[in-house]
């Protein structure tokens, strides 16, 4: 096994980023 903290911590990281923008595309749709 390798480094998994850092694995797991960049893996959150990312999908975080990719939650946020999600919200923020449906955020921009509803409201015009």
């Amino acid at each position: 096994m390798y480094n998994r903290n850092y694995g797991g911590f960049d893996y959150v990281r990312i999908h975080s980023e990719l939650l946020t923008s999600v919200l923020n595309r449906k955020s921009l749709t509803l409201i015009p």
